[in-house]
């Protein structure tokens, strides 16, 4: 049988969505080992139910992307392969038929009469189920929302559409039997028809518009010339490459401006069909994991280089920012203007000064009160996640006492403060109700994604994380909450351009020891800057102020920022459509490009070492953070300056350099990576005069595993560029040894 890889990668180049699910085993149960799942011969879930270790989320993470299906299907080579139905899959839908004698179910009937009824047997790809039923595959119009059901139309037959799952050919069914293809009606020798009208009849009792609510961003011409220059070296034909381009340009939220992009380079190829190419562009989410960065690691792949340009090179953040340097930056939390004077103040009145856990609660704390009134020329709006992780009593705490006070100083911010622990993901959409704009300052943030993150987390828990992870993204449209059937107890809510911030804090063992290397790749980390500064020893601050001594300039400022309108007229019609877009002055427009070539560079740097979903979103948060610090320096005539812009890339970009490592180092699922993060701390221990090959052989941990496999392991370190082999001079004879680069 061909590998579960190679058919997960099939069903995706058909449009297809998959994930893992568990599958039987030689005993013939399921592979989750849960007892109560149900033993041989019951009815259940038994081998259709996702693996939770990969797929949190269930349906709701299926991919298209071919390199994180890999990864699944060659970690876990047993399991079954699922197909989520609905948009995630081009708005499939899949007519369910349960035969079940033995139980008085038989789903073939009804469908005869159905079909004799419309005197109509649709010729469409069919699935042979391993308990003797059907799965019937179509597609709808993008503008009809059919949604999962139980016999839905009529007995036996179910309905896998909007928010459900199929599980696919050739899966193990718990009958020992597998899921196969019609010999005469597969996926392979016959098209997916559209939905007969008669059977769309049946099913739209409550249709409703699909609507992609975030406004489109125009690329500029210079974005656009880039765009075209790179995919002129990209060749079309190649399905999964086509696929991942379309998913990379539809990540800019360029809309039609994008689609064309992406329709004029199809065209070349001979396998373009114009009807395929707007299915699947309609079929693309903005949260599949690929961005703009991918179409230009192709590009680059393919011998394409992007012009430098003009004026301004990366000569202007390194050597104080490199992946091989992570010392920091000077004035690194010393933000221009308001900011600055902000973060000061917090300093000033703190017990223990922490300036960098002050900067990124300051920047939240504003950025919460300017949602919706401002947005970056990319579109970009100010929520902004934080966390400050440090150990027990070392002034992480500060800034959410003060943030407080303040709040409670200036008429009207304390509406903007939401609690300090959530409870459900329904009650941030309960509070976003009430006031669209909720800084949430939360306490033990660690054991908080913990209880997010484990393995059978409630419902209500896991709703938090997928709740803040869409909110993020739907700070510049209009977010709207699950479909429920009871409308009277739980109504669907509405809110336009939403913005959530939070400050989150930490020890660093219930931060780390909460994640996976999953948590890396999932896209929840890097929405969130974390700062963890080195600790040195703590030292009480004798002549701090009181905070209660609000310097005048920054209560005025907070007042001009809660006033804040983004032009004439009515301010609550406005707001909601109209931000004010700060714009960038001449000379910090190139050395923009310069940041963004900069994180391009450490994307493709990084791929392959489980750190490039890191660099997802660091180009969007140096915008956020510049539009924040432009508007509290000058709420009335907003300018992002040259000072301005480099400062959010130092702070940004040296974040993301010290908590890729932070997660190297500390997160680790299996025995190779612990092996790999305990070599690494022994060469960091060993400091500037490294470990020799000689040296390894003698010491714990290096001896207690084959030279072959220690060999591996310090490879893998090489290349991930966490250490060196260097010559090291010791003031006599020199030495080879390996070091840490933090330590060179």
């Amino acid at each position: 049988m061909t590998s579960m890889i190679d058919i997960a990668l099939f069903y995706i180049k058909q449009g297809f969505a998959v994930f893992p699910v568990h599958s039987i085993n030689a005993s013939g149960h399921c592979t989750c080992g849960n007892p109560t799942c149900g033993p041989p011969g019951t009815h259940g879930k038994q081998g259709k139910h996702p693996i939770a270790e990969a797929v949190p989320h269930g349906h709701k993470d299926a991919t298209l992307n071919p390199h994180v299906a890999s990864a699944w299907f060659k970690k876990y080579p047993w399991a079954n392969i699922a197909i989520a139905t609905g948009e995630l899959s081009g708005n499939l839908v899949v007519i369910d038929i349960d035969n079940k004698p033995d139980r008085g179910i038989m789903g073939e009937e009804t469908w005869f009469e159905l079909r004799e009824t419309f005197n109509n047997e649709p010729e469409t790809p069919n699935v042979l189920t391993g308990s003797g039923g059907r799965h019937i595959y179509f597609r709808v119009p993008g503008e009809l929302a059919i949604r999962s059901g139980t016999n839905k139309l009529g007995a036996g037959i179910d309905v896998r559409a909007l928010g459900g799952y199929v599980v696919a050919p050739p899966s193990l069914h718990i009958s020992g039997n597998r899921y196969d293809w019609d010999a005469d009606l597969g996926i392979e020798t016959t098209a997916i028809m559209e939905l007969p009208e008669w059977l769309a009849k049946k099913l739209k009792d409550t249709p409703q518009k699909i609507t992609r609510n975030a406004p489109a961003i125009l690329l500029s011409q210079r974005e656009v010339n880039e765009i075209r220059s790179a995919l002129n070296t990209i060749n079309p034909d190649e399905r999964d490459t086509w696929l991942e381009i379309g998913m990379a340009l539809h990540s800019t939220y360029a809309d039609m401006q994008a689609y064309e992009l992406w329709r004029t380079w199809s065209e070349q190829s001979n396998k373009y069909d114009p009807r395929e190419q707007l299915r699947v562009w309609r079929s693309f989410t903005p949260e599949q994991g690929i961005t703009i960065a991918s179409l230009f690691h192709h590009a680059k792949n393919a011998g394409w280089f992007r012009p430098e340009p003009e004026a301004v090179s990366l000569s202007d953040i390194e050597p104080t920012i490199t992946s091989h340097s992570l010392e920091e930056p000077q004035k690194l939390y010393e933000p221009p203007g308001l900011t600055g004077q902000l973060v000061a103040f917090m300093n000033d009145t703190a017990l223990y000064r922490q300036p960098a856990f002050n900067t990124i609660a300051a920047l939240c704390f504003l950025g919460c009160i300017m949602g919706g009134k401002v947005s970056g020329t990319t579109g970009v709006r100010t929520n902004l996640y934080g966390a400050a992780i440090g150990p027990t009593a070392c002034g992480k705490e500060h800034a959410v006492k003060v943030i407080k006070h303040l709040a409670q100083s200036v008429a009207g911010l304390e509406d903007f403060l939401g609690g300090e622990t959530i409870a459900s993901g329904q009650a941030i959409l309960t509070r976003l109700s009430i006031h669209s704009n909720i800084l949430f300052q939360l306490d033990e943030f660690g054991l908080m994604l913990k209880s997010l993150m484990s393995t059978g987390a409630a419902h209500h828990h896991t709703e938090i994380m997928k709740n803040l992870m869409t909110l993020y993204s739907k700070s510049n449209s209009t977010y709207l909450s699950t479909e429920y059937a009871d409308q009277k107890a739980r109504p669907r809510i509405t809110i336009d351009y939403p913005c959530v911030c939070m400050y989150g804090t930490s020890t660093p063992s219930e931060f780390y020891g909460a994640l996976g290397s999953a948590s890396i790749a999932n896209g929840f980390l890097n929405r969130i800057i974390i700062v963890n500064p080195k600790m040195g020893r703590r030292q009480r601050q004798r002549n701090r102020i009181s905070k209660k001594n609000i310097p005048d300039d920054i209560i005025t400022t907070l007042e001009n920022l809660r006033d804040l309108a983004a032009g004439d007229g009515d301010l609550a019609e406005i707001l909601k459509t109209n931000p004010a877009v700060i714009q960038k002055s001449p000379d910090c427009i190139d050395f923009a490009d310069s940041i963004e070539l900069y994180i391009d560079n450490e994307y493709t740097e990084s791929i392959g070492k489980n750190s490039e979903g890191m660099w997802g979103r660091v180009f969007e948060q140096i915008e956020k953070i510049a539009v924040i610090v432009a508007v509290a320096n000058c709420p009335d005539k907003p300018m992002i300056t040259h000072e301005i812009y480099q400062w959010a890339s130092n702070f940004v970009i040296y974040h993301t350099h010290t908590t890729i490592k932070a997660l190297l180092t500390n997160v680790s699922d299996t025995h190779y990576e612990k092996l790999k993060n305990s070599f690494l701390k022994e060469i960091e221990n060993s400091k500037n005069r490294g470990l020799t090959t000689y040296e390894m052989s003698r010491k714990k941990p290096f001896n207690q595993i084959k030279p072959g496999e220690r060999s591996d392991i310090i490879a893998d370190l090489l290349d991930s560029g966490l250490i060196q082999f260097a010559e090291i001079s010791t003031g006599g004879r020199g030495r080879s040894a390996y070091i840490a680069l933090q330590s060179a």
